[in-house]
């Protein structure tokens, strides 16, 4: 993600549902999961906990990619932030959810999509 930007580069060569999954990914870092507010890993572990919810609920199964990946994180003593920040992985992804519904808040950041080659 291009911060200053606000654009989301997802690479053209993955497949369809990797690119979704990274957006959404890139989404919850947008809507203030960064590393200015929680260490690198704390904020990649809540990311991807967004990111599993949003994309179960749309029916998209990223169990095979986010487990792993929050797994990894949690190596660095990361998995309390699950437990401790529940409350904002919830928030972070009933917002997100809201936006792809269609009924977003208009406060919240619009980020635009750009794939690239």
């Amino acid at each position: 993600m291009r911060h200053t930007d606000r654009v989301v580069v997802v690479a053209a060569q993955l497949p369809a549902n990797a690119q979704v999954r990274v957006l959404v990914h890139e989404l919850a870092h947008a809507h203030g999961i960064s590393k200015t507010k929680y260490s690198r890993a704390q904020a990649e572990v809540l990311v991807e906990c967004v990111t599993h919810i949003v994309l179960s609920t749309a029916g998209l199964d990223t169990g095979g990619e986010s487990v792993p990946y929050v797994a990894g994180w949690g190596e660095k003593g990361a998995l309390e932030a699950i437990s401790t920040y529940a409350r904002v992985i919830d928030e972070t992804a009933r917002e997100i959810e809201h936006a792809i519904a269609g009924t977003e808040h208009a406060d919240k950041p619009h980020v635009e999509l750009v794939t690239a080659a």
